[in-house]
């Protein structure tokens, strides 16, 4: 490391240096736990932390930032897309019927879519752009870039419980915790286990990203309902098209 120093006259002091490295970093994992459809839900805010440095932290007080410095930090431009008349090609030996309904086709082709935080331990600092949690609680990460759980926060949220089901897709119906103000917890897209009465779940991804005032959770199948679905004969028809 080559520091240059601007010094008025010779004097003795220490420097601290602080700089970035690619190898290391961290990413939200989550515990979702609830104790009955009564109950507030818990969720618990963790972190796994890695890092490939060549150098072990030993004992180290954590500051894990939302902010990625990896990302393209340029703003986006939208420019104007402009459409233009599509003129199809004469096809030969075909009537002008069959050249008009494949001009139709072309112009509208079809398309597909794609249907309470540990008290003491860790502090919130935000800021316009981010938020960081320093963790007052050393921790020792070594460099093998095997991740090491960290616990941010712990908080119990209210929430309403509902069953849900579509018949449609699935015969049984699922239920569903709508979590309220979970806005406060700054939380990152990731993956979450789930918790219900004491027993394990399953897997679920976390979007942090979601802008409504509930957080869905799907708490798993409730086999104790029976959904039947029926096809109702009086709203179907049969049509046939004959195309010349």
């Amino acid at each position: 490391i080559l520091v240059t120093v601007d010094a008025k006259k010779p004097i003795s002091s220490k420097i601290s240096l602080t700089y970035l490295v690619s190898n290391a970093g961290w990413n939200p994992t989550y515990d979702i736990r609830s104790e009955g459809i009564d109950k507030n839900v818990n969720l618990n805010y963790r972190a796994n932390v890695y890092q490939r440095t060549g150098v072990n932290w030993e004992n180290v007080k954590l500051s894990l930032s939302t902010t990625n410095p990896r990302m393209n930090q340029t703003k986006p431009e939208l420019y104007p897309q402009f459409l233009s008349v599509y003129t199809p090609r004469p096809i030969m030996q075909r009537n002008a019927k069959m050249a008009n309904a494949d001009a139709a086709f072309a112009m509208a082709p079809d398309v597909e879519m794609t249907a309470s935080g540990l008290s003491g331990v860790v502090n919130v600092v935000e800021s316009t752009l981010s938020v960081s949690f320093e963790i007052d609680i050393p921790y020792s990460i070594p460099s093998t870039g095997n991740p090491e759980l960290v616990d941010i926060q712990s908080t119990n949220l209210p929430a309403d419980y509902n069953f849900i089901a579509v018949p449609k897709f699935a015969s049984d119906a699922f239920l569903i915790a709508k979590v309220k103000d979970w806005e406060q917890l700054n939380l990152l897209p990731g993956e979450a286990n789930i918790y219900f009465e004491g027993a394990y779940i399953g897997k679920t991804y976390l979007n942090g990203s979601n802008t409504k005032d509930e957080l869905k959770v799907s708490l798993g199948a409730a086999p104790k309902i029976v959904v039947e679905r029926k096809e109702l004969t009086n709203f179907k028809t049969k049509r046939i098209i004959i195309i010349h």
